[in-house]
């Protein structure tokens, strides 16, 4: 009994629900299995900027979202950015691009940091891009002719899931199922 006392957390606290929510959704990542018979991107990722995702986006109502971003010329993204100033309704999600402007001329290109993709969430059991997200998408591809891919999972608050997806500059007219390879 004083063993199971010991291993037991409280979590009677928001905060400490959706810390215990986020790790598990970032276990349910490090141990899916991928279906032999499709072959996915992986995405290299950081453990924080899962949690960040999760923690930011992930509790919060559908059409939230931010920017991953990582090392200039590699595919690995090492954080997040929440677009607290984004325009969103229940349906649609409007990244505020001149902040992200700003921050990546200011902050990540100093750096040595570029943008990677920009993660979202959608309401109920939406886990596709939409065709306006693959417009927007393919338009930023096209104005960033250096951008090979762009990282782009959904998020579903209502089951406190994600769906890595990537759009490849080669079929930039649909979204390829990925999986997130979590790095320390």
């Amino acid at each position: 009994m004083s063993e199971e006392k010991n291993n037991y957390k409280s979590v009677c606290t928001r905060c400490e629900q959706t810390k215990h929510l986020i790790r598990q959704a970032i276990e349910r990542l490090k141990t899916a299995e991928s279906d032999v018979c499709i072959k996915m991107v992986a995405i290299k990722i950081k453990h924080k900027a899962v949690y960040d995702l999760m923690n930011q986006v992930g509790s919060r109502l559908p059409e939230k979202g931010g920017v991953f971003v990582g090392p200039v010329g590699r595919d690995y993204i090492t954080e997040f950015y929440f677009d607290h100033s984004a325009t969103s309704t229940g349906g649609t999600y409007a990244p505020d691009y001149l902040t992200i402007n700003r921050k990546l001329h200011e902050d990540w290109e100093p750096a040595g940091l570029e943008i990677k993709g920009i993660a979202h969430s959608h309401p109920g059991n939406l886990d596709s891009l939409t065709r306006a997200d693959i417009s927007y998408i393919k338009r930023l591809m096209v104005n960033n002719p250096n951008m090979k891919t762009f990282v782009a999972p959904i998020v579903l608050p209502h089951h406190y899931a994600i769906r890595p997806l990537v759009v490849s500059r080669d079929q930039m007219n649909r979204a390829q199922q990925a999986y997130f390879e979590i790095v320390d």
